[in-house]
């Protein structure tokens, strides 16, 4: 595959999600000042909005919560001791 035919198809993923999640681009464009670049992500903040749109994991939803997170390694794992919430 040569350049040209790389840089057509990231330009077409950009496109696609631009046309198919336009709510976050334009909230990701609006808070941070610059459109964000889902096909060939390199800043910290393209990636976390890549991974909103490509990967659909439950387990980031659960593991970001606190007290869900600590619930999910109570059932992995029952014998790790812990912390009480307050």
């Amino acid at each position: 595959m040569n350049s040209i035919t790389a840089l057509w198809i990231l330009r077409c993923v950009r496109l696609w999600s631009y046309l198919t999640y336009p709510v976050q681009t334009i909230r990701f464009r609006r808070s941070l000042g610059f459109w964000p670049e889902p096909a060939w992500p390199t800043r910290l903040n393209d990636k976390f909005h890549w991974r909103k749109i490509f990967d659909r994991n439950p387990l980031f939803i659960e593991c970001s919560d606190k007290l869900a997170a600590k619930e999910f390694v109570r059932r992995i794992n029952p014998e790790i001791e812990i912390p009480k919430v307050l």
